[in-house]
């Protein structure tokens, strides 16, 4: 095991939590060792895992003033995103909701494809949403997808400079729907929106 001596714990105090978090991701197939002692016949086992993957939680559910509005600050499009999004509205499930802030600042994007499942909370099922033209693919379709639940209330996004591509993207496709209302500042204009449909 490695130890951290009290001038790397001073140091450590200094970071953001983005920081740290930065400096603990772990490189893929890094080795670490997990020491196990049992309590009742104090024999050690030794555990070797291996990182095969590593993803950060992108999402989280941010408590505000008012019991019944509940903010999401959604800080990348990752494959994670989807599974946060569920854990999050399956809490929110036995909740009264008057109103939900997606914040989106500073989120630069990441995978475009999530956005056809992300955008089935706000919008119903099978409605179109945008589509791709590329040569190595084609025309290629996005269309809202089912969720257990579809959120149909007041929707509200928080968005800065630097919010871009696959954010701008999702915010385009909600704006033309008319489920939300923009906030803020405007956006990186990585997103090109000559591809939304209605």
């Amino acid at each position: 095991g490695s130890s951290m001596t009290n001038d790397a714990l001073k140091s450590v105090r200094k970071l953001t939590n983005e920081q740290i978090i930065e400096k603990l991701h772990p490189n893929l197939d890094a080795k670490v060792g997990l020491r196990i002692i049992s309590h009742l016949d104090n024999q050690t086992k030794l555990l070797v895992i291996t990182c095969k993957k590593f993803v950060k939680k992108e999402v989280f559910l941010i408590k505000t003033k008012k019991p019944d509005i509940f903010c999401i600050k959604i800080k990348s499009f990752n494959e994670n995103l989807l599974d946060d999004l569920n854990e999050i509205f399956n809490g929110l499930r036995t909740k009264a909701i008057s109103g939900i802030i997606l914040d989106f600042r500073d989120n630069n994007g990441g995978i475009t494809d999530i956005i056809e499942y992300s955008a089935g909370y706000f919008i119903p099922p099978g409605n179109r949403l945008f589509y791709v033209n590329t040569k190595s693919r084609g025309l290629t379709e996005f269309f809202s997808k089912e969720h257990y639940a579809n959120y149909s209330g007041p929707l509200v996004a928080l968005m800065n400079k630097n919010t871009a591509s696959a954010a701008e993207l999702m915010l385009g496709v909600l704006r033309i729907y008319d489920r939300i209302t923009l906030v803020g500042q405007k956006s990186q204009g990585a997103g090109k929106f000559k591809n939304i449909c209605r």
